[in-house]
């Protein structure tokens, strides 16, 4: 499989992490699919016909098997920001998916047979990011914000800093644990505790001869065993069978 990110505009850097492409899939191509804090637009086109999911937040590992030819364009949208577009609880997506055109009718047949016309990986990445720009630009001002500056906080180990976050915005610790919950899609404890896997699973993979002690340690982990369990439950393997 052929897969490519592309990083976002300046201007669309708040909103998006990146846009993908997955194409040239082989048969019999399988790929495990790990728990990911962020929400997704799928874009599935193939000769015949096209579709488009939201994917909530991922907690779960699953297993990918795609059909050869398969061709995917996907954009992986900053925490809360699918949330705060469509007021919409999206909790209820967590681990499960939902057409876009039922949360955005902009999104509909018509707009997949269009970028399934364009005939390159830069041009359809285009057609979306121009899209994107008029859907998101004018309705998400910074100081909406709220649960995408959570996110980013707690992403950088300064979980403590929430507290000052509701202080700031006169309201209550719990009151933004629901708007976060509401927002991004998952608790601010099972966000954290994604965060922290996909931390540990990038240093497992570039850290060959550190210990698993070091990692757990220098991550926040109680243990070895802690962050044994972690990535078993979250990868469903153990942590040498990453390196």
């Amino acid at each position: 499989m052929n897969y490519k990110e592309y990083i976002p505009s300046v201007e669309l850097s708040n909103f998006i992490d990146k846009f993908w492409i997955a194409s040239e899939i082989e048969n019999g191509f399988s790929q495990r699919i790990l728990p990911e804090a962020c929400t997704n637009f799928v874009f599935l086109l193939n000769e015949n016909e096209g579709t488009s999911n939201v994917l909530g937040v991922n907690t779960k590992f699953s297993q990918f098997k795609p059909s050869r030819n398969d061709y995917y364009v996907g954009v992986s949208f900053q925490p809360g920001i699918l949330g705060i577009l469509t007021k919409e609880d999206f909790s209820q997506f967590q681990d499960s998916h939902i057409p876009i055109a039922e949360l955005f009718p902009e999104f509909n047949n018509v707009y997949i047979e269009q970028l399934n016309e364009q005939n390159s990986d830069f041009k359809r990445v285009d057609f979306v990011k121009s899209s994107l720009q008029k859907m998101l630009l004018p309705k998400i001002t910074e100081t909406r914000l709220l649960s995408t500056s959570v996110a980013n906080f707690i992403k950088a180990d300064h979980v403590n800093a929430v507290e000052n976050i509701a202080k700031q915005h006169h309201i209550s610790i719990r009151q933004l644990q629901r708007k976060f919950k509401s927002e991004v899609g998952t608790s601010m404890k099972v966000f954290s505790r994604i965060i922290r896997f996909n931390k540990a699973v990038e240093r497992i993979k570039k850290s060959k001869n550190e210990s698993l002690l070091s990692i757990s340690l220098d991550l926040g982990f109680y243990d070895h065993s802690h962050l044994t369990n972690e990535i078993k439950h979250f990868s469903g393997v153990h942590p040498s069978q990453l390196r």
